[in-house]
């Protein structure tokens, strides 16, 4: 046996004993670090707790009522730290919350989970806004259309973080809407959350200015909102279309006159033109032969001549599939 196949061997004994031995040694430990009085003791309980979560997870089914209870009391603790290392570690079992045949009280867990990450989504500290809100986004991506008997709080509270949140928490939201309108499809395709989502997100479409990098999640977010919501995403198309149009021509120029003189000129960003030419890919796979006006318009066709002058794999990778939905 090799060297290196005599390591590999060796490094799964460990994983495999983690597995089974380890949370019977390491969990009365750990639960004693959590119900400590001291907030530091508790922060290194649920440390450990969730470095453990993914290797140790059979090992930890038959305990996890008891450390989830535990955990959903740390997530409304005082010390904002330890509300969001609580908030990190809650998400890190989203497969044992989400799956009824390992916890037979899937669907209350679910609940309590929710009720206590959507709180803190609104929380006043900043990093645990982005703690829970990151631990929301993962969750959504187990939970899936269970999640369909909560949408009514869920849209409330993601339409109210609008409200306050900025710089790198509003990229986490956007990731979240976006999740979650891939979770629930048309769940969502009410009149009363597509206010609630659509509003929001159109205040920042038009007040994020076209230089500032936010706008590459915030294109993503709506071209999962339009796959997911289909025709009835159409009335709002057209100021997406013109934006996108705009900045895939103005994008190809500028990475033609780059890579003409490089000297003389600054790289463009082509990522903002990527994120651009997704976003119209999604809105035609959402709206189909719905959105064909709207495209011939602003003259579909040229732009992707233009586009496809730039040598950049990143910006032409996703242009084939946009132009058979736009020609079938």
């Amino acid at each position: 046996m090799s060297g290196s196949k005599a390591d590999a061997t060796e490094a799964k004994e460990p994983e495999k004993c983690c597995k089974w031995s380890l949370p019977k040694v390491v969990l009365p430990l750990i639960q004693k670090k959590l119900e400590h009085s001291s907030w530091e003791v508790q922060e290194s309980g649920v440390l450990a707790l969730g470095a453990i979560a993914f290797g140790c997870m059979d090992g930890l089914t038959q305990y996890m009522p008891k450390v989830m209870e535990l955990l959903l009391n740390l997530v409304r603790a005082p010390k904002p730290l330890l509300r969001s290392i609580s908030c990190w570690t809650v998400a890190r079992f989203s497969s044992w919350i989400c799956n009824d045949r390992i916890n037979p009280q899937s669907a209350q867990v679910l609940r309590s989970v929710l009720q206590q990450l959507l709180l803190r989504i609104l929380d006043k500290n900043k990093r645990v806004q982005e703690a829970a809100c990151s631990a929301f986004a993962t969750l959504e991506e187990t939970a899936r259309h269970l999640l369909v008997p909560y949408l009514n709080d869920i849209v409330q509270t993601l339409s109210k973080a609008f409200q306050y949140y900025q710089a790198k928490n509003l990229l986490i939201l956007y990731d979240a809407v976006g999740t979650l309108a891939d979770a629930v499809g048309p769940e969502l395709d009410t009149q009363q959350y597509k206010q609630l989502v659509l509003e929001p997100l159109f205040q920042k479409f038009n007040n994020t200015p076209d230089n500032d990098r936010s706008i590459i999640a915030l294109f993503e977010c709506l071209s999962s909102l339009a796959q997911n919501l289909g025709p009835s995403f159409m009335p709002l198309c057209k100021p997406l279309v013109d934006r996108c149009m705009r900045l895939i021509v103005t994008g190809a120029q500028a990475a033609q006159r780059w890579m003409q003189n490089p000297n003389e000129y600054e790289k463009p960003d082509r990522e903002v033109m990527a994120a651009s030419i997704d976003l119209l890919a999604g809105i035609v796979g959402g709206l189909q032969a719905r959105v064909g006006e709207v495209l011939q318009q602003q003259n579909f066709l040229s732009v992707v001549s233009e586009v496809l002058k730039d040598s950049a794999l990143q910006a032409r990778w996703s242009i084939p599939k946009t132009l058979r939905l736009v020609l079938s």
